[in-house]
C-alpha cells in the first residue's frame, strides 16, 4: 500500500525527532530509580539519552521546583492515578516555566525518582500533581518536581508504521484514503447532493455543513478555517447534521492536541460522547465525558458494590494510619493497606468489562491523534470495523504519520479541518525530510489547485474576531485578499486605533541569552528592556480601566514569557508563547517581538504562519512592540513593519 522507502524515511525522522525531544527534557545529575514502582526498564531507556544537569542549574532556568512539602492526597477518579497536593515555598523564579498539564517527574529530597505525572493545577502557594506510578500514602517530603518528556507519541507513531507495513486497516475506507493522500495522485471527485441546512451560519459555513451531512463512502472534505472564521462552530454543526442524517453512524473526533479535541467537544455538549485521555490533560468542561467517568455513570449499579468495598477499605486505612501515628503499631496499617489493594483489584476487574462495553457502545469517540493508536480506541473501532465519519480538527498541525493513525480507522468518510496558513506541527530535528515536516493540509491547499477548486474544499471566508484594520494585512498576505471582516470598529480604552506599533529602535533594547540557554538553546532569547516596556503598557491599560482578564501578552520566545511571568504573574493576565496561543483570542494582545540586533537576525519569527498567528489573536486592540530596524532586514517582517508605519498608530517609547 505504502512504499517501504517512504516508511523507512518516516521511521528515520521519528528517531531523529525522538532524540531532539529527549534533549529538551533534562534530568537531575545522579538521579536514582530505587523508589520508582512503574516500568523501570521503559523509563531508564527514556532517560538514558536525556541530558543531565545539576539541580541548581535546572532551578535557575525555571525548570525545577524544590522544597515542596506534603499537604494532602486524594483520589483522581481513576483507579491508576492519584492526586498529590504540595505546598510551594516563596522562592523567586521557582517553576516560572511550569504550566497546567505539563508532564513532570517527582523526586524526593535525595533525588530519587518517585513517579511520573502531570500538573493538575497550580497557584503561588500550592501545586497539585496527578501521579501515575506512586502510592501517595508511601511518599514523604520534601519533594522536587522537574519538567519531564514523554516518548508516548513516538511509540504510538511506531505502531502506525508497523500497521502500514503489515497493510492492516480497521476501517474499510482507511486503505483508500491512505493510498489517495500518500501514495498516488487521484482525480478529485464529488457525487454528493446538497440538502438545505437551517442553521445560524453564513453561506460558506452552511456549504461546509451541507457537505458533511451528505458525505458519500470514500469521500473527504477540507474545511479551511482562517482565524476567527467559526471553524469549530461549523465542524460541530456538520457533525450534528451527519448524525441526524445517519442515526446509526459512529463518529471519531480527533486532533493533534487535547485543546483541539476539547474545543469541538464543548460545542457538542449533551451528545453521547466518550473522551479517551488523562484528566490532567483534558479541559475541565469535558471531564464528565472522560472514559472513567462515563463508565462509572453508565454502569453504576454494576460497580456499586465494588466501589463501596473500596470506600470502606480507604476509611479503614485512614483509621489504621491514625492509630499507627498515635501508638506506633504498623501491623494494622499494613493489613489495611493490603485490604485496600485487594478491593482495588476487584473493582478494576469489574471496571474492565464495563470499559469494553462502554467503548463498543460509544456513539462519538474523542481522542488526540496519538490516542488513535491507544488500546481503548482500537477496541472501540474494531467493534464496528471503524468509524463512519472521522473528523480531524487542526489537521494542519498534524504530521503525516499522525494523520494515518486516524485514517486507518475510517470506515466511510474523512473531514480535515484547519488552516495551513497557521502554525505547522513542531518538528525539532533539522534532519527531518520535507515529507515529514510539511503538513498534508498545506500540500493539499497550497500545491494542488484541483483540490481548492473542487467540491472537496470549502474556505470559510468571513471572520468575526477583529475589525477591517487588523484584518487587512493577513487577508492580503496569507489569504489572497479573500478573508473578509464582519466586525465593526469598537471604541478603545485609550485613544488609539485597533493596531498600534511601539518601535524600540534606537533605544538600548538588546536581546540576550538567560541561564535557560544552557538547557534549551532554541528557547533562550529574551529582551529585558522590552519586557519592562510591556509591563508599563499593561499597567497603563489597567490604570485606564481595562480588565486584566481582557489582556494577553504573547512572544515567540519561552525565555521572554518566563521573564514576563515573573513580572506580571498572578494578575489575571494571560502570558503565553505564540505557539501556545494558537486557537485562542483576547480583547487586547501585546506582541513582544524580542529580536534586536545589528545583523537583522530574526530567527523563526520570519515564519509566515507564526506571524499570521501572532497578529490575528486580538479582538479589539493589537499592540506590536519591536525593533523596526532589525525587523525590516527580513523580507516578510519588513513588509509588515512598512504596513504598520502606513496604517497603525505610532506610540513613542517615552509616552509609556
Amino acid at each position: 500500500m505504502i512504499s517501504a522507502a517512504w516508511i523507512q524515511k518516516i521511521r528515520d525522522a521519528l528517531e531523529a525527532e525522538k532524540q531532539e525531544e529527549q534533549a529538551k527534557s533534562p534530568v537531575i545529575v545522579g538521579y536514582s530509580l530505587e523508589l520508582f514502582k512503574g516500568n523501570k526498564t521503559e523509563l531508564q531507556e527514556q532517560l538514558s539519552s536525556a541530558p543531565q544537569f545539576k539541580l541548581k542549574e535546572l532551578q535557575d532556568a525555571g525548570y525545577a521546583m524544590t522544597h515542596l512539602e506534603y499537604l494532602e492526597t486524594s483520589s483522581s477518579g481513576s483507579l491508576n492515578q492519584s492526586l498529590l497536593v504540595l505546598e510551594r515555598p516563596e522562592q523567586k523564579n521557582e517553576g516560572a516555566n511550569f504550566r497546567n498539564r505539563d508532564l513532570i517527574y517527582l523526586f524526593d529530597h535525595k533525588q530519587r525518582l518517585i513517579s511520573r505525572g502531570a500538573i493538575f493545577s497550580m497557584n503561588p502557594s500550592s501545586l497539585t500533581l496527578l501521579l501515575d506510578d506512586a502510592d501517595p500514602d508511601e511518599v514523604t517530603g520534601p519533594f522536587i518536581v522537574t519538567k519531564a518528556g514523554s516518548d508516548a507519541t513516538y511509540r504510538y507513531n511506531q505502531q502506525v508504521l508497523k500497521a502500514l507495513q503489515a497493510d492492516t486497516c480497521i476501517g474499510d475506507a482507511g486503505r483508500y484514503f491512505i493510498q489517495m493522500f500518500f501514495n498516488a495522485e487521484n482525480e478529485v471527485r464529488n457525487t454528493q447532493k446538497l440538502e438545505p441546512v437551517t442553521c445560524n451560519l453564513n453561506e460558506q459555513q452552511q456549504k461546509a455543513v451541507q457537505k458533511m451531512q451528505t458525505m458519500n463512502p470514500k469521500q473527504y472534505l477540507v474545511v479551511h478555517g482562517p482565524p476567527g472564521s467559526g471553524k469549530t462552530t461549523t465542524v460541530s454543526a456538520g457533525i450534528k447534521a451527519f448524525i441526524k442524517s445517519n442515526p446509526s453512524a459512529r463518529v471519531l473526533i480527533t486532533g493533534p492536541s487535547n485543546v483541539s479535541v476539547d474545543n469541538v467537544m464543548m460545542q457538542l455538549n449533551g451528545l453521547p460522547m466518550v473522551r479517551i485521555g488523562s484528566v490532567a490533560r483534558a479541559s475541565e468542561e469535558i471531564t464528565p465525558y472522560l472514559l472513567d467517568n462515563v463508565v462509572q455513570r453508565l454502569n453504576q449499579s454494576e460497580l456499586n458494590g465494588a466501589l463501596i468495598d473500596v470506600k470502606d477499605a480507604k476509611l479503614g486505612l485512614q483509621k489504621a494510619k491514625k492509630k499507627q501515628a498515635n501508638q506506633g503499631d504498623k501491623k494494622e496499617f499494613l493489613q489495611a493497606k493490603q485490604n485496600l489493594r485487594a478491593m482495588n483489584k476487584q473493582l478494576q476487574k469489574a471496571e474492565q468489562s464495563c470499559v469494553t462495553k462502554t467503548l463498543q457502545q460509544a456513539k462519538i469517540l474523542c481522542c488526540t491523534l496519538s490516542g488513535c493508536s491507544h488500546f481503548n480506541t482500537l477496541v472501540a473501532a474494531e467493534y464496528t470495523k471503524g468509524f463512519d465519519l472521522v473528523v480531524i480538527d487542526e489537521a494542519a498541525q498534524a504530521l503525516d504519520v499522525q494523520l494515518i493513525s486516524a485514517l486507518q480507522l475510517a470506515k466511510r468518510a474523512v473531514v480535515f479541518a484547519g488552516d495551513p496558513m497557521q502554525l505547522a506541527p513542531t518538528v525539532l530535528s533539522s534532519s527531518a525530510p520535507k515529507e515529514y515536516s510539511e503538513p498534508l493540509l498545506y500540500r493539499l491547499c497550497k500545491q494542488n489547485e484541483k483540490v481548492m477548486e473542487s467540491d472537496n474544499y470549502v474556505l470559510l471566508d468571513t471572520q468575526y474576531r477583529f475589525d477591517k484594520l487588523i484584518n487587512e494585512f493577513p487577508s492580503k498576505q496569507f489569504y489572497n485578499s479573500r478573508l473578509k471582516a464582519n466586525k465593526q470598529e469598537v471604541s478603545q480604552t485609550l485613544e488609539w486605533t485597533s493596531v498600534c506599533f511601539l518601535n524600540t529602535a534606537g533605544y538600548d533594547f538588546v536581546e540576550e541569552k538567560p541561564d535557560s540557554g544552557k538547557i534549551f538553546e532554541q528557547l533562550s532569547l529574551r529582551n529585558q528592556n522590552e519586557a519592562e516596556l510591556v509591563v508599563k503598557l499593561v499597567t497603563k491599560l489597567i490604570d485606564e480601566g481595562e480588565s486584566p482578564n481582557n489582556i494577553g501578552v504573547i512572544s515567540g520566545y519561552a525565555a521572554q514569557i518566563s521573564l514576563l511571568n515573573q513580572q506580571l504573574g498572578g494578575q489575571g493576565i494571560e502570558i503565553a508563547t505564540v505557539d501556545g496561543f494558537q486557537g485562542r483570542e483576547k480583547e487586547i494582545i501585546i506582541m513582544s517581538m524580542v529580536r534586536s540586533n545589528d545583523d537583522g537576525i530574526v530567527g523563526f519569527m520570519n515564519d509566515p504562519r507564526r506571524l499570521n498567528v501572532s497578529i490575528t489573536r486580538a479582538k479589539r486592540l493589537l499592540i506590536v512592540v519591536g525593533d523596526a530596524e532589525t525587523l525590516q532586514k527580513d523580507k516578510l517582517l519588513g513588509q509588515y513593519v512598512d504596513w504598520l508605519y502606513d496604517n497603525a498608530d505610532q506610540i513613542a517609547v517615552d509616552e509609556i
